[in-house]
This record gives C-alpha cells, sequence and structure tokens, in this order.
C-alpha cells in the first residue's frame, strides 16, 4: 500500500507499507499528521487510523503474610465545647475558558493520476478518458475509427507509427538552428564571444571565454530539450513533423528521464554517429538514447 503524509504543510510522498511504519515508530508520523492512501475519500489525522495499544497486562501481585495488629484501647475524649458559629464563605465558581473557534486544516488535495497518450490522436488524455485495446490506449475521439479499423484488420500490431530516421534528422537540424540563434544571441548581449581567436598574447581570457561559451551552450541544450519534451512532449523541431517523444507505456517523460535522455545523446554522438543511426534499422526506430532512456518516438496525426 502507497501513502502520503502532510509535513509543515507540504504533501509527502509516496512512500510504501515499511517506510510509512518507520515514520511513525521516528514520531514523524505523529496521531494529529494528516495521511491519505488509495481508497481514502479524504485525507484524515493518523490517530483516526492508527490501532488502538492494546492494554499493558496486570503486574503480578507478591503475596505478603499480613502483618499483626496489637489493639489497644484509646483513651475517651474529652467533650468539646462548641465555639462560636462561624460566618459561612461563598466561594465563587472559576469561569469557563474562553471558547477558540475551530480552523479546519486546508485538505491537500490528493494525487492527479498521471495521463497517458492516445495511440491514435498522439494527444494526452487522463487514464481515465482512454480505452485499452490490447496494449495500445485509445482516446474517445478515435475510439470507433479505431474499433473500425480493428474489425477490418483483426490485429492491434503497428498500431504506433515510430518516427523514422529521415524526419528525426530533420527535426534535429530544425532545433539545432534554433539553439544556434539562441546561443549566438545570447553570448552576444554577455559579450562572451573571441573577438580575435588567433591572439596569443591575452590566451588566459581566450581559454576562459572559451569555457563560459561552452557551459552556456550546454546549459541552454539541456534546458531546451528537457522542457519541451517533460511540458509539451516534443521539441519545437519534432513539433513541425508532429512527432512526440513517450514511454514504452505511451506515457509523457518525467524531467529526470528527459535529462538522462539529453545527455545520453551526447554519447550517440561521440560514437561516430552509430548510436543515431541505429534509429534507421530498429523495429522501433530506437536510437542508442532511446534505448537509454526508456523512451519513444512515435508520430502523431
Amino acid at each position: 500500500m502507497v501513502w502520503y503524509y502532510v509535513k509543515d504543510g507540504a504533501r509527502q510522498g509516496p512512500v510504501d507499507e515499511a517506510e510509512f511504519d518507520r515514520l511513525v515508530g521516528q514520531k514523524i508520523v505523529k496521531p494529529e499528521t494528516l495521511v491519505w492512501s488509495e481508497g481514502m475519500s479524504d485525507w484524515r489525522p493518523y490517530s483516526a487510523l492508527a490501532p488502538a495499544p492494546a492494554p499493558a497486562p496486570p503486574a503480578p501481585v507478591e503475596s505478603r503474610p499480613e502483618p499483626r495488629i496489637e489493639y489497644r484501647p484509646e483513651p475517651a475524649p474529652e467533650p468539646v465545647t462548641p465555639a462560636a458559629a462561624q460566618p459561612m464563605v461563598t466561594i465563587d465558581p472559576a469561569p469557563a475558558p474562553a471558547e477558540v473557534p475551530y480552523q479546519p486544516v486546508a485538505a491537500v488535495p490528493a494525487p492527479a493520476p498521471e495521463g497517458h497518450f492516445c495511440t491514435n490522436c498522439g494527444r494526452q488524455y487522463p487514464d481515465a478518458d482512454l480505452v485499452r485495446f490490447g496494449t495500445a490506449l485509445v482516446c474517445a475521439n478515435c475510439k470507433d475509427l479505431y474499433a473500425q479499423r480493428l474489425r477490418e484488420t483483426g490485429t492491434v500490431a503497428g498500431t504506433r507509427v515510430y518516427g523514422g530516421f529521415w524526419i528525426r534528422f530533420a527535426a534535429v537540424f530544425i532545433d539545432g538552428i534554433a539553439l544556434w540563434i539562441v546561443n549566438f544571441a545570447l553570448q552576444s548581449v554577455m559579450s562572451t564571444r573571441i573577438t580575435n581567436p588567433g591572439d596569443l598574447s591575452n590566451l588566459p581570457m581566450i581559454m576562459s571565454s572559451i569555457g563560459i561559451n561552452f557551459t552556456i551552450s550546454i546549459a541552454l541544450q539541456l534546458l531546451y530539450e528537457s522542457f519541451f519534451l517533460v511540458q509539451y512532449g516534443a521539441t519545437p523541431g519534432k513539433m513541425i513533423f508532429k512527432l512526440k517523444v513517450i514511454t514504452p507505456e505511451g506515457g509523457p517523460i518525467t524531467w529526470g528521464r528527459a535529462i538522462g535522455r539529453y545527455f545520453a545523446k551526447i554519447l550517440s554522438g561521440i560514437t561516430l554517429l552509430i548510436g543515431y543511426i541505429m534509429a534507421a534499422f530498429d523495429s522501433e526506430k530506437r536510437a542508442l538514447h532511446d534505448y537509454i532512456a526508456g523512451t519513444r518516438v512515435i508520430r502523431t496525426v
């Protein structure tokens, strides 16, 4: 079972059952901590879910012999003369504590379900809006057309149209031009371009400029690649040719997978471009960086 809990006003998780028990044992999850798990309609304090502690066994009673008491008669009390009646003192009851208005804790929304891409049109939908045909996921708009094709062909093989080598090459070429324009403009504003590379009288300045230019270029490419793949599923070059990068299950890729895919593309390039050429011979048109990052490049209508 997967658990979520609230700490310092922020949602934490998911954590499995063993990790959750460890958090309870370390008093990180307290009785008043809000928790949520699958099957629960809303967040609830952990004290409402935790089992009541078992009653402690009664302590053993040690048997001791009763002490022997010797009885001695007490002398009769002397008569006491009643004192004058004293006035009765009235004690006012303590005022009741003021009521503090109850302020409910803002409920933390449950995690939204992760969406997937339609096999037919390539658009992203929540899982509840997709219909599964074998290994394919189809949206409501494409369901009838897909079912008709399925009845005609009797198979679901080949439902995904993968991006081929040349169309992916053209997309990378367009992205390269866009990155060069942005990189040139950024370095012009920051004045990091080398104006006279043949002048060796100022070698430290030349080496530092090369290092700064290289760092800016790598950071720009990494941000460009990761942002567009996570937010839109494709870079601008891929958008022109209606290409989309997805997971093997058809879902969108995460930031970690996008960053890993970028560095894997460097490996595809330093292997004499063999990592890119692999896409021309693979059945799913996967390049080396697609194998490493676990991604697929598909064409959408």
